[in-house]
């Protein structure tokens, strides 16, 4: 996959610096196609930590759940959170330890970590607070619902305009504001009582929709409805969001769930939103047609012939996970998959934990291409738009003769840059590409070649963008126990929250829980993992064994690792003989 922080026409705005590694660690850690092992959900941000441990100590106040048990777990964690930043910034908050009365410290957590964002960005604070950084910072953005294509496409803004630190923290942290959001309903013409639930919330028919108005941009809400199949009604509500598309998924959720209380008042209705749906900032012309996502295919494929039971019943609880537009059900579905396969919480966090290093691995030979590809894509643009300007300048007016030596000028820097990035990157990975091959789709075709030439610590590519370099250089000096058992504790991070939060809500009956968006995507990508892992042992190996007993079998191997260099990667996850 692409990560957004490596968009060309943002990269041609920032220079290569830890500013730039900020910006890209945020932008990758949101992106809701990440890895789990990069993603906001396993960072373990103040952020997202501390609200769910105030929240679980409130739940187990009221109704017991979690249990004691698991939310000494999420204390353990947070405070495991709490040391690790204490070590880089001893003067933070917490330094002191957890409070109890927890929820009146948060907006000083917050403010302590955009004042250091504000530091960082002046004075490099070096490696260890840059990532520690970015993992909070990408926590607290992820918590406010901040759209990452919107937010890519307004730091390219800010860069363009050469902001300063607190431009840039405005366009990661942007105040909230008022947002109109217009819905279709299918399956009735109007929803009884429907402002006792949401008082800003207005409707009509859709036949009578021209009825409704929607400040400026009335007439585009009225070009949108128009395409619309006859049947149903428009619901507007109001909202406050950091952007239009967070602010169209918060409304959509909101009169989702409502929906709930008229499919119970009827017991053969069935009530769904069009996939569509209008946003525009109140008071504004400009609109956003905001549509749910769909991932398509040329070609689907089984993730697996002739599965046990235990997984098949498992890949039905992982589709409907997908599928559904809550956070808290997705959440409760995901743990309801696992329990399906019959694995258990430690053996999982360490068999994944092998396969986080498969992905990690290959994941940095797709990061230097990106790079590489970054630097080609921006030279190239450049030297289109120097070669534009010369075209455009005709004529023999002195004045044009100056212009026009300029503008050669100009294109010869560009396409020398060109030159230098084709004999310089793109041949160093075509070299890379000689001793550890790639397919059509630039995956390595052995990953233990590509490991061998990471941990030789040798400069691969002379330039990479600040992401990229940080991930390669990761490899040189890590160490195998060490790495393993970090990406262990993130694992059990998202487990023990993933399955308090399903008892918070399988107990309370409300399906709305602290950082329940974030874990909601943690949830499903960590089903999506044990699949992966289980797909992969199932395909290779011709044995009925159970999948609780294969992750036995993997957490086996976590035991018994030494080190990086004794590892084969290609069947780290796979069957060996006889298994």
């Amino acid at each position: 996959m692409t990560y957004r922080g490596f968009d060309a026409e943002l990269l041609e705005q920032l220079d290569d610096s830890h500013r730039t590694y900020l910006l890209q660690h945020v932008l990758r850690a949101i992106e809701p196609a990440s890895m789990l092992s990069k993603h906001v959900s396993s960072a373990g941000g103040l952020a997202t930590e501390l609200p769910r441990l105030a929240a679980a100590r409130r739940s187990h106040e009221r109704r017991g759940q979690p249990q004691a048990r698991l939310l000494g777990r999420l204390g353990d964690q947070a405070d495991r959170s709490v040391a690790e930043l204490t070590a880089l910034w001893p003067g933070n908050p917490l330094a002191g330890g957890i409070p109890d009365a927890l929820d009146a410290l948060l907006p000083d957590v917050e403010r302590f970590l955009t004042d250091e964002f504000l530091v960082a960005w002046e004075h490099d604070p070096g490696w260890p607070k840059l990532v520690r950084l970015g993992d909070e910072l990408a926590c607290l953005v992820a918590t406010t619902g901040r759209d990452p294509e919107t937010l890519q496409r307004d730091l390219t803004n800010v860069a363009r305009g050469h902001g300063d630190a607190a431009a840039f923290l405005d366009a990661l942290l942007p105040p909230h504001r008022a947002y109109q959001v217009a819905c279709v309903v299918r399956g009735a013409e109007h929803l009884d009582e429907l402002a006792a639930f949401e008082p800003t919330a207005r409707q009509e028919p859709l036949k009578h929709a021209h009825r409704l108005g929607f400040g400026p941009a009335t007439q585009r809400l009225r070009a949108f409805l128009d395409g619309v199949e006859p049947g149903g009604c428009v619901v507007i509500i109001e909202t406050r969001a950091p952007d239009k598309p967070s602010a169209a998924r918060m409304v959509r959720r909101r009169l989702t769930e409502l929906l709930d209380q008229y499919v119970a008042g009827h017991r053969l209705l069935t009530l769904a939103l069009h996939p569509e749906t209008v946003v525009c900032r109140a008071g504004e012309l400009d609109t956003l047609r905001f549509r749910v996502p769909v991932g398509n295919t040329t070609r689907a494929r089984p993730l697996v012939l002739g599965a046990p039971d235990e997984l098949l019943g498992a890949l039905r609880m992982a589709h409907q996970a997908r599928a559904t537009d809550s956070p808290t059900t997705a959440i409760a579905l995901a743990w309801s998959a696992l329990e399906a396969c019959g694995v258990e919480r430690d053996p999982l966090a360490k068999a994944l934990a092998l396969q986080v290093l498969r992905q990690q691995v290959a994941d940095t030979r797709h990061l230097v291409h990106q790079s590489v590809t970054a630097f080609e894509r921006t030279a190239r643009k450049r030297a289109a738009r120097a070669d534009a300007v010369l075209r455009s300048l005709t004529g023999d007016h002195p004045e044009v003769g100056a212009r026009r030596a300029e503008a050669l000028r100009r294109k010869a820097d560009a396409d020398a840059e060109v030159a230098r990035i084709e004999a310089e990157l793109v041949a160093a990975l075509d070299r890379i590409a000689e001793e550890a091959p790639v397919d059509a789709f630039h995956n390595v075709v052995d990953l233990n070649a590509w490991f061998r030439m990471l941990r030789r610590g040798e400069e691969l590519v002379p330039r990479l963008h600040p992401l990229a370099r940080r991930q390669v250089a990761e490899w040189r000096d890590a160490v195998a126990g060490e790495w393993l058992e970090c990406q262990r504790h993130r694992l059990l991070r998202v487990l023990d929250a993933v399955y308090a939060t399903r008892n918070q809500s399988l107990h309370s009956g409300v399906f709305r829980a602290e950082g329940d968006t974030v874990l909601g995507v943690g949830a499903v990508m960590v089903v999506d993992l044990t699949l992966e892992v289980l797909g992969n042992w199932y395909r290779r190996s011709r044995t009925d064994r159970a999948p609780s007993a294969v992750i036995r079998r993997l957490a086996a191997r976590y035991d018994a690792v030494g080190g990086f260099d004794e590892l084969d990667l290609v069947r780290l996850t796979s069957p060996r003989e006889g298994e």
